[in-house]
């Protein structure tokens, strides 16, 4: 049911296989959810370990957060290689959890993270423009002078 499904989600992350070995630094592995769980007091409990601070910006964002021991602090924010995370000025490990959104590796005590996105390719795209832009200009300058080189001889 939905409930149940909100239930394990607000009491596992879910990882792909090659980032078990990272994840179980910071986090036990279970077999088996207690599906039975209070749903309004899960969230409470959660409530208490998440972001003192969040601030989106047009290109990512920054948080804060305070952690009694290192862990992996999950985000809904997709995962993307485009992402470039540090916490406390340190380059963050990332981690895909919960099906392609956002898990960052943080110390323990005070964790300032800011993550600014770079979309793939943009660059390389803006590159491609400005070329295919000068190439045009270019050919219609060499086009329009044959044209009135045709013309004029013409007369």
């Amino acid at each position: 049911s939905p409930e149940e499904k909100s239930i394990v989600m607000l009491q596992s992350l879910v990882i792909r296989n090659e980032d078990e070995i990272t994840v179980s630094k910071y986090l036990p592995s279970y077999e088996i959810i207690n599906v039975s769980a209070n749903l309004g007091t899960l969230a409470t409990e959660r409530n208490k370990r998440t972001c003192t601070s969040f601030i989106g910006t047009s290109k990512g964002f920054s948080a804060e957060i305070e952690l009694e021991k290192a862990n992996v602090v999950f985000f809904s924010v997709p995962y993307d290689t485009g992402w470039n995370i540090s916490v406390n000025d340190v380059p963050a490990e990332t981690i895909e959890v919960n099906y392609g959104l956002l898990g960052i590796v943080c110390d323990s005590g005070s964790n300032q993270i800011i993550a600014t996105y770079h979309t793939k390719g943009l660059d390389m795209g803006i590159c491609c423009s400005i070329i295919c832009i000068a190439i045009w200009i270019t050919y219609e300058i060499i086009f329009r002078k044959r044209m009135v080189g045709e013309h004029v001889s013409e007369k």
